[in-house]
Parts: C-alpha cells; structure tokens; sequence
C-alpha cells in the first residue's frame, strides 16, 4: 500500500461511517393470473401479468402516508450520503448529527403511521372488497369472485405488523458492526482509492446536471424563483458533501451563484440585460462542468494529500 492510499484510508475512516437503512412495509398487492384476467388460453413465456393494489390510494390514505415516509428516508439518504459501491452509504462525521436526528423524526413518523394503518386495517379489507366488486364489471370478472381472490390475499393481522419495519445499522471503520461486515476491511482498503476519486466525479457530475437543468428551464420558459431556489440549494449541498476538497468546482460554484443566484427571479424577467448575462452564464457554467466531469481527478487528490508531483496511477 502505497502513501496516498494509506492516507485515503485514513480519511475516508476517521472523517465518517457507512450507514445502512432498511424500510420494510406491507405492499397489500397481489400478483394477476393468466386466469383471473382471462387470458389463461395464451402462453406464459409471451405474458408479463401485472400487480393488483388491494388498497390503492383512493381507499388508504394509511398506506400512501407510510410510502412517503420510505420515499423521505432515501431522500434523505440521498443527499446526506455517498454511495460507496461494495460497502453501503458513506455519511461523514459533520453531517452526522443532523442526519440521525432527522432519521429518529422519520422513524417516529413511520411507526405512529403503522398504528394508524393498523387501526384501520379490518375496514381497509371491506373497503377494498366494495372497491374491486365495483371494478369487476369492466374486468370481466365475477363481482363475488374477485371479491373472495380479494379477501384471501389480505394477510393476517399480526402478520401484517411484523412486514413493517425501520432498521437504521451505522458501520464505523475498522470495526464491523454485523457478521455481513467481517471482510469490510479488506474490501475497504481496495475500494477506498476508487471511492474518493469517484466522490470528486460525482459531485462535478451533479452540478453539472443541476446546471443543466436550469438552463433547459430556462430555454423552455418554464422558469422562476422556484427553479433558481432548487439550483442553489442543490450547489449548496455540493460544497457541503465534498470529502476532498475539489478548488476547481467549489470556486465555479461560487462565482456562479455570487454572479447570478443573489438577484430574484422577477427582476431577471424586467431586465432583459440580465437576463440574457444569466442565461450565457448557465450556458458556460453548463460546458465547464461537463468537461470538468470528464477530466482527470488526480491533481486535486494529490493536491489534498501533499504527494507532490509523483504520479499516481487510478
């Protein structure tokens, strides 16, 4: 192991944990048959048969609450962590604090919306039999035969308590938590150069899109203060998230939104001037951060590890 993997190691280590998340929940759907649909005559190999809701949106408000909050959990996975391929979500260390706490509100929720669900889950079952009785005509189904495939599929109830569950597992380097990590060290130590190398690229990478989306907005002329809002909290978390200090991108990223991102969205609109400085400024922003997405990252990695002019290969 050469000095700038050990020294990668030992950053990517000591400046954070992996963290795992888990939501697991009851789905209340069932798989369709050849038969039910009335087409058991064609060929299974030329058939992909769909999924029936049994307790679509419209019926249980419970259900759709307790999928937002799965939907906010990797929201909030998503922008507070790297996804270190082979071992799991790198969080680091300054947003560690902010993410659990968020995670323990999530959590809550989640469990206060289970008991809701759970409440209720014995009318949910009479209303999803009233909701597919009323479809079975345009099925071409029997109303009371698609009502009892109905009934048969929900699960019990204690059965159906224990599909939820919200699992939170933090890995903190070089000590595996879970028997699954036992060999995390080894593959730790391998990935760890990839993994800051591909941590540069990918923040370029994401405000390179961020950038491009504005400027589509832009040309589409279905823009606002809404678009210009989501850009720079976007370029925020950008420079918050960099593990190796990236100059080159957080300095693009600060001329840009002390240029154009202090000025409000309908003031661009009154002023054709600027406006047309904005919509130049994203089109160049746009060209440097692609290629900049593309470019080799290895001098700002030496940079940050003071190797010097000595070549590194990755």
């Amino acid at each position: 192991m050469n000095a700038m993997e050990e020294k990668m190691i030992e950053l990517v280590k000591g400046g954070g944990m992996f963290v795992n998340t888990k939501v697991g929940m009851y789905r209340a759907t069932k798989k369709l048959t050849a038969d039910e649909l009335g087409i058991g005559q064609l060929p299974k190999e030329a058939l992909s048969l769909g999924t029936m809701k049994l307790l679509p949106e419209s019926i249980c408000p419970e259900l759709k609450h307790i999928r937002q909050i799965e939907s906010k959990v990797n929201s909030l996975v998503n922008l507070h962590t790297f996804q270190f391929e082979g071992l799991g979500n790198y969080l680091k260390n300054s947003k560690s604090e902010e993410f659990s706490l968020a995670l323990q509100e999530l959590k809550q929720e989640f469990y206060d919306a289970v008991d809701a669900f759970m409440n209720v889950y014995g009318q949910r079952i009479i209303d999803s039999q009233e909701y597919w009785g009323g479809k079975a005509n345009a099925l071409r189904i029997d109303k009371y035969a698609l009502q009892g495939a109905v009934v048969k599929t929900f699960l019990e109830f204690q059965q159906v308590r224990e599909k939820f569950k919200f699992i939170v597992t933090y890995i903190k380097m070089p000590s595996p938590a879970t028997e699954a990590w036992e060999n995390a060290e080894a593959e730790f130590q391998e990935l760890s150069a990839d993994f800051v190398k591909l941590s540069i690229q990918q923040l370029r990478e994401e405000a390179h899109t961020a950038m491009s989306a504005m400027g589509e907005s832009m040309a589409s002329g279905k823009w606002n203060q809404k678009t210009l809002n989501k850009a720079s909290k976007i370029l925020d978390r950008i420079q918050d998230m960099q593990l190796v200090e990236d100059d080159e991108l957080i300095g693009k990223i600060k001329t840009f939104k002390a240029d154009f991102l202090n000025i409000e969205a309908k003031d661009y609109k009154d002023n054709t001037n600027a406006f047309a400085e904005l919509r130049d400024g994203i089109r160049t922003a746009t060209e440097d951060l692609k290629q900049m997405a593309v470019d080799d990252v290895s001098e700002v990695i030496n940079r940050q590890f003071d190797i010097g002019s000595r070549k590194i290969a990755f």
